[in-house]
C-alpha cells in the first residue's frame, strides 16, 4: 500500500466497486470541475478579460499593417508583454493542481490501470464492417 493510496482511498475507494469505465468517467468529470474552478478562481479574471482585449485590439492593428514590416515589429513587441502575463496568469492555477491531479492519476493506473487493456482496442478500432 503506497502513499497514495492512503490519501486516496478513504474518499475514493466506493469508486472501485463500480465497473472500471464508470470510476474513470466519474473521476475525469471531477477532475475537469477541479481545474475549471482552479482558473476561475485562483487566476485574476479581470486582468485576463483586460489582456485579452488588448491583445485583440494588436491583433487587429496587426492585421491592418500589413504591408508595413516595421509598423508589424512595433505591435508584435507591444503584444509579447501581454502575452507572457496572460500566460504566467494560466500558469497559477496549473501550477496549484499538477501535483494533485498527478497523485490521482497514479492511483488510477495502481487501481484500474490494468483492467482497461481489453477495453482500448475496442474503442480505438473501427468495426469491421467499415475497414
Amino acid at each position: 500500500m503506497s502513499i497514495v493510496d492512503v490519501i486516496f482511498d478513504p474518499v475514493l475507494g466506493p469508486l472501485l466497486e463500480l465497473p472500471p469505465v464508470v470510476t474513470l468517467l466519474i473521476v475525469s468529470v471531477f477532475v475537469s470541475l477541479l481545474s475549471v474552478l482552479a482558473q476561475k478562481y485562483l487566476a485574476d479574471q479581470k486582468r485576463m478579460k483586460f489582456l485579452k482585449a488588448e491583445t485583440k485590439k494588436l491583433q487587429a492593428e496587426l492585421k491592418g499593417a500589413k504591408g508595413d514590416p516595421q509598423k508589424q515589429l512595433k505591435i508584435q513587441n507591444k503584444m509579447m508583454p501581454h502575452q507572457l502575463e496572460l500566460m504566467k496568469l494560466g500558469f497559477k492555477p496549473a501550477i496549484y493542481t499538477m501535483l494533485p491531479f498527478l497523485l490521482l492519476f497514479l492511483w488510477l493506473v495502481g487501481n484500474i490501470g490494468y483492467q482497461l487493456p481489453g477495453l482500448i482496442p475496442c474503442l480505438l478500432l473501427p468495426p469491421r464492417d467499415l475497414v
